[in-house]
C-alpha cells in the first residue's frame, strides 16, 4: 500500500489531470481521496461480502404484461453525440479495456455525427431488449474496484462497466430526466412530504437547504426531532425482484434494459483477473443505478399503508440517505414500521450509522428515545448534525469546526 505522502502526491497528479479536463468537482473529489485498497484476503473477502447471493428475479405475468406494454426510450443522436464529447480523458475502461478516451476522440473528429448515429442504433436495440438474450450478462459485466472509504480502510465496491453501457446510460439520464424528476419529486396525498430527490438537480442541495429550514422552525419545539438514517450497502443488496417491479411501476420506459442487463448473474472482474458474481441490487456506478434505487426506495415505502398515517413527517431522502422529522414518536413509529419493511425487500438500516437529534432533556428522556429507536442508534443533544456531507447546526458548533 502507498504511504501518506504518495497517495497525497498521486492525487494531486489525479486532480492536476482532471482540472486540465475541465472536471473541477471530480479534482476537488481526488484530493480527498485514500486510494484504491489492495487486493489482499480480507479485502476480497470483504468485497464477497459486499455482493451477496441471491436468486434469479422472478418474471412473472404482470413483469411480463409490463414488458410487453412497455414503449422504450428512444435515444436521439444528439444526445449521444453530446455524451460521447464529454467523456473524461481519465475514465476508466471495462472488461473490453476500450477507453472511453477513444470513444471521445472519434466523437469530435471529422466523422463524429457519424459514429453517434451507430452508436445510437445500437444503444436502441439494448434499450428495447432486443440483443440477443446471452449477451445480457456480458454487457452487464464490470471491473470492480475496491476504494478505501474511510479512516478505518472499509472499502467501497466501485463497478466499472463497458462504455458501451455508460454511454448508453448517461444518454438516457440526460435525455429522460426532466420527464422522471416530476415521479420523485412531486408525491401523491397518500406520501404527504416524502420526497426523493436522488436524481433532482441540485438534489443534495435542495435536501440540506429544506432539513435546515424545517430545524430553524421547529427547534423550539420539546416535541420535535430529526432522524438521519443510513442504509446497509444499499445498492448491492436490495431484492433483483423488487428492482425490476419498481422499474416497472415508475421508469417503464427502462423496464426491457433492466431485464436484459439485471434478469441474470453478471462477472464482477477484479484487477487481479478474479471473478465475482453480481446477483443482487444494482452495480454501484452503473449510469442508471441511483435512478432504479431511487424508484425502488419510492415502491417499497408505498407497500405499507401503515406510514401513509405519518406522511405529515418532514421525509426527504438523496438515494439511499433518509432525514426524517417531526414529533419523536411519530419519527420513531416510522423508522421501526420501514425497516420491518425494506428488511423484507434485501435491505437494512445500519443502526449504528442512524443517528436522533432532539432537545436536550433529562437522562431519562434520552434513554427513553433511545429505546424507541433502538439501542444501536446514537442519540443527541441539540441539532448540530451532519447529512450528504454539510453540516446543519448552531453558528458557534460551525465555528468549532
Amino acid at each position: 500500500p502507498r504511504t501518506a505522502s504518495e497517495q497525497m502526491t498521486a492525487n494531486q497528479k489525479r486532480a492536476t489531470q482532471y482540472v486540465a479536463d475541465g472536471e473541477m468537482s471530480r479534482a476537488a473529489t481526488a484530493l480527498t481521496s485514500l486510494g484504491m485498497a489492495e487486493l489482499t484476503d480480507k479485502v476480497i473477502e470483504e468485497l464477497q461480502g459486499l455482493h451477496p447471493e441471491q436468486d434469479e428475479p422472478e418474471i412473472d405475468e404482470a413483469l411480463e404484461r409490463a414488458l410487453a406494454e412497455a414503449k422504450p426510450v428512444r435515444l436521439r443522436p444528439k444526445i449521444v453525440l453530446k455524451v460521447l464529447k464529454s467523456l473524461g480523458r481519465n475514465s476508466g475502461a471495462g472488461p473490453s479495456m476500450f477507453r472511453p478516451w477513444f470513444a471521445r476522440q472519434c466523437a469530435r473528429s471529422a466523422v463524429g455525427a457519424r459514429i453517434a448515429h451507430a452508436w445510437t442504433h445500437a444503444g436502441n436495440a439494448l434499450l428495447a431488449g432486443s440483443l440477443p438474450p446471452e449477451l445480457g450478462k456480458w454487457v452487464a459485466a464490470a471491473n470492480l474496484y475496491a476504494l478505501i472509504k474511510n479512516e478505518k480502510r472499509a472499502v467501497r465496491p466501485i463497478a466499472c462497466g463497458d462504455v458501451f453501457r455508460r454511454v448508453t446510460g448517461r444518454a438516457v439520464m440526460k435525455q429522460m430526466a426532466p420527464t422522471w424528476r416530476p415521479t420523485f419529486e412531486q408525491p401523491t396525498a397518500a406520501e404527504g412530504n416524502r420526497v426523493q430527490l436522488g436524481i433532482a438537480i441540485n438534489g443534495t442541495e435542495k435536501c440540506l437547504h429544506a432539513l435546515r429550514t424545517i430545524i430553524d422552525a421547529k427547534e423550539d419545539d420539546p416535541k420535535f426531532c430529526v432522524c438521519t438514517i443510513d442504509i446497509r450497502n444499499a445498492f448491492n443488496e436490495y431484492l433483483r425482484t423488487t428492482m425490476l417491479r419498481s422499474t416497472a411501476r415508475y421508469l417503464p420506459s427502462i423496464l426491457p434494459v433492466t431485464v436484459f442487463e439485471y434478469a441474470s448473474k453478471s462477472a464482477l472482474w477484479l484487477p487481479n483477473g478474479m471473478r465475482l458474481e453480481s446477483q443482487a441490487g444494482a452495480q454501484q456506478g452503473e449510469p442508471l443505478a441511483s435512478l432504479k434505487y431511487g424508484a425502488y426506495d419510492k415502491y417499497v415505502l408505498s407497500l405499507a399503508r401503515d406510514l401513509n398515517e405519518l406522511a405529515h413527517l418532514f421525509n426527504i431522502a438523496f438515494c439511499d440517505d433518509r432525514a426524517i422529522a417531526g414529533k419523536t414518536r411519530d419519527v420513531a413509529d416510522f423508522f421501526v414500521a420501514s425497516r420491518a419493511l425494506f428488511k423484507e425487500h434485501g435491505s437494512d438500516y445500519k443502526p449504528e450509522k442512524c443517528h436522533v437529534y432532539r432537545h436536550a432533556q433529562t437522562r431519562t428522556r434520552k434513554l427513553c428515545t433511545q429505546v424507541m429507536f433502538g439501542a444501536s442508534v446514537e442519540v443527541h443533544d441539540g441539532f448540530d448534525l451532519e447529512f450528504l456531507g454539510g453540516f446543519i447546526g448552531s453558528e458557534a458548533q460551525q465555528l468549532n469546526r
